[in-house]
């Protein structure tokens, strides 16, 4: 599955770099490995949310920060690492609080629970869901 991250990333976003493209591809395996979000979910929020860049210096309208697009408030910026790992233990709990719906879970990431436009929130949550579905196992 790694390759599979890696090639898509790279062919997604032509100025990354292929070891931070491995590195990674391999956390978020790892992290599915230990519990965590489908390495393909965690793909395909990425992707949504920096646009297909994986650029780690993503500023979002609302002041969000990095590939996971976190409000400072909520994590304080740090290393792509640690928001990554931030980010997979709040869509877990999400999903938790969604009675088991990674779409419900997704909709809230984006938007919190009824904090925006649902039809924005749902929207997300399936552009994040085709982009985890071109991931091969």
């Amino acid at each position: 599955m790694v390759g599979t991250l890696v090639a898509l990333m790279l062919a997604s976003s032509p100025g990354l770099q292929p070891p931070l493209a491995e590195q990674f591809a391999a956390h978020l395996v790892k992290l599915e490995q230990r519990g965590g979000p489908p390495a393909s979910i965690m793909y395909g929020v990425a992707w949504v949310e920096t646009g297909g860049t994986f650029n780690p210096r993503t500023r979002g309208r609302a002041g969000e920060v990095g590939i996971w697009q976190i409000h400072p408030v909520h994590h304080p910026p740090s290393g792509w690492t640690a928001q990554m790992d931030w980010a997979a233990a709040h869509l877990m709990g999400l999903k938790k609080k969604a009675g088991g719906s990674m779409a419900t879970a997704l909709a809230a990431y984006n938007g919190g629970w009824g904090g925006r436009n649902k039809a924005v929130c749902k929207r997300y949550a399936r552009r994040v869901l085709a982009k985890a579905g071109r991931v091969k196992r």
